[in-house]
C-alpha cells in the first residue's frame, strides 16, 4: 500500500517491496541501482521525445508509458548502431521498418547480452507496434514467440506453514500486509502496492479490497478472515505516520 512519508531503514521478510526514502538536504544522494537511459542520437532524441509526448495523451497507466518509452528507447540506440545494414530508413520506410524489427526480435533473442526471454520480446514489439502506428506507419509485420507454458510452483503444506509463521512473528504491520495480500487475496504486487486506505474498506458485516486493474478498471475482492487483522493493524499503525491524511495521486490517467 502506498505512503507519502519514508520510514526508517530497515530489513525485509522474502517476498515483500521497500519504499524509497528521501536523503536528508545535503547528504550525499545514493546510487542508483536502475540502468542509466541508453543515449540516443540528437535525431533519435527528437523522435522519442515526439513519441513521449503522443504517450502522454492517450489512457494508458504511467508504468505502461514509461514502459513503452523505455522499450522504443532501446530500440532506436540499436538503430543508431546499425546504420549501413539497412536498405531505406525504418522510420519512413515500411518495408524496411518490417526488416529492422525483425531484425531486432532476432537481437534480443539470440545476440543481445543478456539475452532476453520471450516475453520480454513480446512485450518489446507490443511497444514498437504502438511506436510505429503513432507515426502513421501501422504495425511491423513480425511474428510473436510462443511463450512457453510452465506450471508455477506452489509451496507445499510444510512450507507454507513455516512462511505463514514467520509473517505473523514479523514485527512490522505494514511488511506483513504486503506479503499476505497477495497469498490471500490473489493479488499482483503491484496491485498490493497501490492500494491506498480507502481502499481498504473494513465494517462489523462487511469486508472488501477495492483494486484498479489496467486501463482503470475497478473490481472488488471480498477480504479473507486471515487477513482482516494484518490489515486492521497496518492502518492503525499507519495512522501516527506524518502526512498520513494526505492521499496518495493515483496510477491512473483520469477518465
Amino acid at each position: 500500500m502506498t505512503s507519502e512519508n519514508p520510514v526508517p531503514p530497515r530489513s525485509q521478510p522474502p517476498g515483500t517491496t521497500s519504499e524509497n526514502t528521501e536523503p536528508a538536504a545535503g547528504a550525499a544522494q545514493p546510487k542508483r541501482h536502475g540502468a542509466r537511459p541508453t543515449p540516443l542520437p540528437a535525431a533519435y532524441q527528437q523522435t522519442l521525445a515526439d513519441y513521449i509526448t503522443a504517450l502522454e495523451q492517450v489512457p494508458l497507466a504511467a508504468d505502461t508509458r514509461r514502459t513503452y518509452a523505455s522499450r522504443v528507447r532501446m530500440y532506436l540506440a540499436w538503430l543508431a548502431e546499425r546504420p549501413a545494414t539497412r536498405n531505406g530508413d525504418p522510420l519512413t520506410d515500411r518495408r524496411a521498418r518490417d526488416w529492422a524489427v525483425r531484425d531486432y526480435r532476432h537481437y534480443l533473442l539470440r545476440e543481445a547480452d543478456p539475452k532476453r526471454s520471450v516475453r520480454y520480446v513480446n512485450n518489446a514489439l507490443a511497444a514498437l507496434d504502438d511506436f510505429h502506428v503513432r507515426r502513421g506507419l501501422g504495425k511491423a509485420d513480425v511474428g510473436r514467440e510462443d511463450i512457453p507454458k510452465t506450471a508455477p510452483k506452489a509451496m507445499n503444506a510444510p512450507a507454507q506453514i513455516r512462511w505463514l509463521r514467520a509473517i505473523e512473528d514479523w514485527p512490522h504491520p505494514r511488511d506483513r500486509a504486503l506479503t499476505l495480500l497477495p497469498f490471500y487475496a490473489g493479488l499482483r504486487i503491484g496491485d498490493a502496492v497501490a492500494l491506498d486506505v480507502p481502499d481498504v474498506r473494513l465494517s462489523a458485516r462487511k469486508a472488501l479490497l477495492i483494486v484498479y486493474g489496467k486501463g482503470g478498471k475497478i473490481r472488488e475482492v471480498p477480504i479473507h478472515p486471515q487477513l482482516r487483522r494484518p490489515l486492521t493493524d497496518w492502518l492503525d499503525a499507519r495512522r501516527s505516520w506524518p502526512g498520513a491524511t494526505q492521499r496518495a495521486p493515483s496510477p491512473w490517467p483520469p477518465a
